[in-house]
């Protein structure tokens, strides 16, 4: 008999999304499955919504007081007893065929970890991700050598598209962590690569990644700790590479995304220019990466924002920004849009 497998769904405010997300894991074509969804104190009508929803496969747990995402997964890492499991946020939704195909290939391959394809959508434009990896079996070095050459951090860092064997997890005690607050999902994986042997991955693009305005990767203002969060996760990416031996060939690309990242972290709805300059000083203190890039190999939006951040031309980047807000509003386009179409030109 096939075993369990889990599908851990947090939820905090998602009554117009959830419904669709729970039919997306009912329509699963593999059978045996256990669904836990975790209402972390939701202030909406989720909670009636799940409710209508039920069925004998969903364990429902529900937190009187909204207690972050970090916190949601874990419970429902303490209430699984799938052998493995998936994460799926509760605006998204999965293939019909997601599971069983994806269930199938790790077993076969013996693996401990299972990585798919993914995309992202808003209304009914579909965004792809920029990913080189062939389909096969790697090591977890393996998997981290082919980093900023095949693949960004980003696909790295995405909880979904991964499917998790429980026992590692739970043998391990990993968690999300208040620490990566704002990369939580790359500490986690980061985490769970050190007791990998076998990862396995496929380019069937199984989970799609719903765009929700307000969501947490859509919101385009600044989020306190966010820079410092996430500079934590980054750090911890390096001594992972550190510790595989891959930090010598990877240390400029490593310094250019930290570069991009923190790009990333001006481009918001700024109230004042004094606003903007806290941010900008948290940056200076945090970066020490932008001098080990080199410009000249470098063309684009982050390599003016490098030659601005050395020479702290902090006015001048100022307006840089304003213009470029102003622009990607004339266009009408979103964030993640945004940064795939100015930020960085993945190989």
């Amino acid at each position: 008999m096939n075993p369990i497998i889990s599908v851990i769904i947090p939820v905090y405010n998602a009554e117009k999304y959830i419904k669709r997300c729970l039919e997306s894991v009912f329509a699963q074509k593999y059978t045996n499955i256990e669904i836990i969804v975790i209402n972390d104190g939701s202030t909406d009508n989720s909670d009636k919504v799940i409710k209508n929803c039920i069925c004998e496969k969903v364990k429902y747990i529900l937190l009187e007081k909204n207690t972050g995402q970090s916190n949601a997964r874990n419970t429902g890492i303490n209430y699984c007893t799938g052998e493995w499991l998936l994460y799926l946020d509760a605006d998204d939704e999965i293939a019909a065929e997601t599971i069983a195909n994806v269930y199938e290939e790790v077993k076969n391959a013996d693996a401990d970890l299972a990585i798919f394809g993914y995309y992202r959508k808003r209304n009914r434009k579909i965004i792809r991700e920029s990913v080189n990896v062939d389909e096969g079996v790697y090591s977890s070095r393996e998997l981290l050598k082919l980093l900023y050459d095949a693949y960004p951090v980003q696909w790295l860092s995405c909880i979904g598209n991964k499917l998790y064997n429980t026992k590692i997890i739970k043998k391990n005690n990993i968690r999300f962590s208040d620490k990566f607050k704002y990369n939580e999902d790359l500490g986690f994986i980061l985490d769970y690569l050190q007791y990998v042997k076998k990862i396995i991955t496929k380019t069937d693009e199984y989970y799609c990644y719903n765009y929700t305005l307000g969501s947490t990767q859509n919101k385009n203002f600044y989020r306190p700790g966010s820079i410092e969060t996430i500079t934590v996760t980054r750090e911890y990416l390096k001594e992972v590479l550190e510790k595989n031996i891959l930090w010598d060939e990877k240390q400029e690309e490593f310094s250019y995304s930290m570069t991009e990242m923190y790009f990333g972290s001006l481009l918001n709805r700024w109230k004042s220019y004094k606003d903007f300059v806290e941010i900008y000083q948290k940056i200076k203190l945090t970066d020490k990466y932008s001098d080990k890039v080199n410009l000249k190999a470098r063309f684009g939006i982050i390599s003016f924002f490098t030659v601005l951040l050395k020479k702290d031309r902090i006015v001048v980047l100022y307006i840089y920004i304003k213009l470029l807000e102003a622009a990607k509003e004339l266009k009408q386009i979103n964030v993640y849009i945004y940064n795939k179409c100015f930020l960085h030109n993945y190989k």
